[in-house]
């Protein structure tokens, strides 16, 4: 269910910020968690709702984060489409006059940051080119 997808999301973040650097390297996670979190940041994109929560691009980034720093998982989230859902988010992104612009900020450069460093995945170039954004990024 959507709930226990959220619940296994919550727990392997909570295990990875509890590890320490060298661990994470060598840490895989779960293929289902880190498809979970692909489609919750494509759920955050759109504005949707993923089993009665409605995320903030801050928190899926964050997960995202946490996942990125061993190359096992760098390998899956590139396979699982969360570059997709990253460029759709630099894509679609817009200053909100209604908000501070110093979140809104650090939410793109957060953005930004993570497509460079899945940029060294075998693959990643490829797809960033077929996505039309290559140039724009790298």
């Amino acid at each position: 269910t959507q709930e226990y997808a959220l619940f296994a999301l919550t727990l392997a973040c909570a295990s990875s910020s509890l590890m320490s650097s060298f661990e994470k390297k060598h840490w895989v996670t779960d293929r289902d968690v880190i498809a979970t979190a692909a489609h919750l940041l494509r759920c955050c994109v759109r504005g949707e709702s993923f089993g009665g929560v409605t995320a903030t691009l801050h928190s899926v980034l964050e997960s995202l984060r946490l996942f990125s720093v061993s190359d096992a998982n760098k390998v899956a989230l590139v396979e699982l489409g969360v570059l997709d859902g990253l460029t759709e988010v630099i894509g679609t992104w817009y200053e909100d006059p209604r908000k501070p612009l110093h979140p809104q900020l650090l939410g793109l450069e957060r953005t930004l940051a993570l497509v460079c460093l899945l940029a060294s995945v075998k693959g990643c170039k490829r797809r960033l080119k077929a996505l039309d954004v290559q140039d724009m990024l790298l």
